[in-house]
């Protein structure tokens, strides 16, 4: 949906500024009031996906399309008919132009590779919460702030000795420099082999990451991926304190899902780097209705440690990192197998404990 959107907001500026070049008679000049729409299409586009790079570019160029178009919807709004554009405005249209076309190529070359959960046999649901980590979360009510989201992925046809069963949950804790979108791929792919695999972003007052307005919801990635990638050892180097709070994280997720699956829920536990420390040590410290767990960095087909799956859902910041495209979802399928094995084996090790 984010391609999409990029795609028309592009779209849409470049008829915005484009409509200079058509002009032969004189008329009234309702295009104008495209410069808006488009500045309203990017912020929204931003609140429902976040600060990346096109989508910050989106931004701004809106910014620069409504600033070159304010006579224009000055003259439209008063009725008045236009013959001919200023050199002014000529002069603004010509690099926005050439701008939106870059933005249009910029998102296609960069698209993502997606996966519709429903073509392959999995089952997505996405549930909001409510609350706090000092008070707990409920489902989230109408006009009620979202903290938390609880997305469910559940493969509706088993896949080989998968070990499924509606009691048995696999559960990811995302590294921050990702969040669970950029781990859709995978889960998707664990989802199909018939388990049922949940994953949480909190964005509570009571768990600061970043102590600043970068915090919220449509930043946090973003700044956190930034600093990572301008200086991993300086980032890590808050390792402790990212501990506590993805311990809290997992105690918090574990009560919801206890809470919505039933109480004799047994769980696999998967952490990424910065996270999973913490989950060990929850692990150590609550082993009771966990199977196992495992870190995603410790298989060697999972090339971008910490990152998530970016070489399918954020090309660009894989080729920064010098990791090419997975098109065909070659190595997002490895990795997934590799976990399926490792899950497989804790839960049939536990079937012949109880025998």
């Amino acid at each position: 949906m984010k391609l999409y959107g990029e795609i028309l907001i592009f779209f849409l500026l470049l008829i915005t500024n484009g409509r200079i070049l058509f002009v032969k008679r004189a008329k009234k000049d309702p295009l104008a009031v495209l410069a808006p729409v488009n500045l309203l299409l990017a912020v929204l586009l931003i609140l429902a996906w976040g600060f990346e790079p096109l989508t910050l570019y989106a931004l701004i160029l809106s910014v620069l399309v409504l600033l070159s178009n304010f006579h224009a919807l000055f003259r439209y709004s008063e009725r008045l008919y236009v013959d001919h554009y200023s050199l002014l405005m000529k002069f603004w249209a010509v690099p926005t132009i050439i701008l939106s076309i870059a933005g249009i190529a910029a998102t296609v070359i960069l698209a993502p590779v997606e996966t519709v959960s429903g073509k392959i046999g999995v089952t997505e649901n996405t549930v909001l919460f409510s609350g706090n980590f000092r008070n707990g979360f409920s489902p989230k009510k109408s006009f009620q702030r979202t903290n938390a989201f609880l997305y469910e992925f559940s493969g509706t046809e088993k896949d080989g000795d998968s070990g499924a069963d509606p009691e048995r949950i696999v559960v990811l804790f995302p590294d921050k420099r990702a969040d669970t979108a950029n781990y859709k791929p995978f889960l998707q792919r664990l989802a199909k082999k018939g388990f049922t695999v949940c994953s949480f972003d909190f964005f509570a007052d009571d768990c600061r990451w970043l102590h600043s307005f970068a915090d919220r919801k449509s930043l946090r990635r973003a700044v956190m991926l930034l600093q990572s990638l301008q200086n991993e050892e300086r980032f890590m180097a808050e390792k402790e304190y990212y501990t506590y709070n993805t311990s809290l994280e997992c105690s918090a997720a574990l009560g919801i899902l206890r809470e919505r699956y039933g109480a004799g829920c047994e769980f696999f536990l998967l952490s990424d780097t910065m996270t999973k420390d913490a989950v060990s040590d929850f692990y150590k410290m609550n082993p009771a209705g966990i199977s196992g767990i495992l870190s995603l960095d410790s298989v060697p087909e999972y090339k971008s440690a910490g990152y998530g799956f970016i070489a399918q859902t954020d090309i660009l910041a894989a080729a920064i990192l010098g990791i090419q495209k997975d098109k065909d979802s070659s190595d997002t399928e490895s990795v997934a197998d590799k976990i399926s094995d490792s899950i497989n084996s804790a839960w049939r090790n536990t079937d012949y404990d109880a025998d």
